[in-house]
């Protein structure tokens, strides 16, 4: 996915997304997920008294997460375990 915010007049920059899903195995899935992570300060950010900063920029950065699943099935019991 992709996503661009209007603030103030002015485009924040394109922020994209991408997540998957696979079946590596019978019993073992992974996926994921990238993404673009861009944070304007808040109001409470720039003006709280005691501790705002009206000098404060905006923050960028990217964010992953990988996880793997094992599942175990068998008549009675599905048992499904995760690692992130």
């Amino acid at each position: 996915s992709l996503r661009q915010e209007l603030v103030d007049t002015k485009f924040l920059p394109l922020i994209p997304s991408f997540g998957f899903k696979t079946h590596l195995h019978r019993r073992v899935d992974i996926y994921g997920q990238t993404s673009r992570v861009y944070r304007i300060p808040t109001l409470n950010d720039l003006n709280w008294i005691p501790g705002g900063n009206p000098q404060l920029k905006p923050e960028s950065g990217w964010a992953n997460e990988l996880t793997t699943e094992f599942n175990k099935k068998n008549k009675r019991i599905n048992f499904t375990t995760s690692l992130t």
